[in-house]
């Protein structure tokens, strides 16, 4: 008996020890850790943080950094990314080390951007293909031809890694639509995408037709084949 005793007290102790590991960061500023955290997001996701409200700390589901009303710089696009919310699921070395702050994964919650159509190629690959682990929850896009809007989708959702790894999924002209991301299809990325996304809402009257290297040459109404 008093061994059993010995262990439930040796396992209270290292469940109060864990939950004061955890539960600590609350109470830490991150406004001197945020050149880390806006660091680590620039050099492994390639998101420059132009601004940002505030950072939190989360315990729950699992220990997270959250950034709030953040703005990302993307250099290619008419307007900045905007996020209402970016979790960054953190290991649990980086949560009392940022000097080597590292994550597993980040998660980009209703987010939007509004972007020239001759940055699409570009854009895309900027925003979805990347080699550590991402989820957008809710991302609106919205084309535009200088000032002219083209199309938008709506209520996208995409992650690089699971069970739904580089679908892409989301609504476009009130129909849902979902379509693999591939990086170097032939035809290209972008046409690719494009002839998915109209063979699967199959509206009439949609997303033509000419393309070149760099993205859409030009979009105008046209016909799905």
């Amino acid at each position: 008996f008093e061994f059993i005793f010995f262990l439930r007290y040796l396992l209270i102790i290292f469940l109060f020890s864990i939950a004061g590991f955890l539960t600590m960061p609350i109470f830490f500023d991150y406004e001197k850790k945020a050149e880390a955290i806006k660091l680590h997001l620039q050099e492994d996701y390639n998101f420059e943080i132009y601004n940002y409200e505030r950072i939190k700390y989360n315990i729950f589901p699992l220990p997270n950094l959250q950034l709030e009303n953040v703005l990302i710089d993307l250099k290619s696009s008419e307007e900045n990314l905007s996020v209402r919310k970016i979790k960054i699921f953190h290991n649990l070395s980086s949560i009392y080390n940022y000097k080597n702050f590292n994550s597993n994964k980040i998660i980009l919650e209703d987010s939007e951007i509004k972007f020239q159509v001759a940055n699409l190629k570009s854009l895309l690959k900027k925003l979805f293909f990347k080699k550590k682990k991402l989820y957008f929850d809710n991302l609106n896009l919205k084309i535009v031809d200088e000032k002219l809007p083209i199309i938008s989708f709506k209520n996208i959702k995409f992650t690089n890694f699971g069970y739904n790894k580089n679908l892409l999924r989301g609504q476009v002209f009130g129909k849902k639509f979902k379509v693999e991301m591939i990086v170097d299809c032939k035809p290209s990325l972008i046409e690719h995408l494009l002839e998915e996304i109209c063979e699967t809402v199959a509206f009439e009257n949609s997303l033509v037709n000419q393309y070149n290297y760099y993205g859409i040459k030009h979009v105008e109404e046209g016909e799905c084949n």
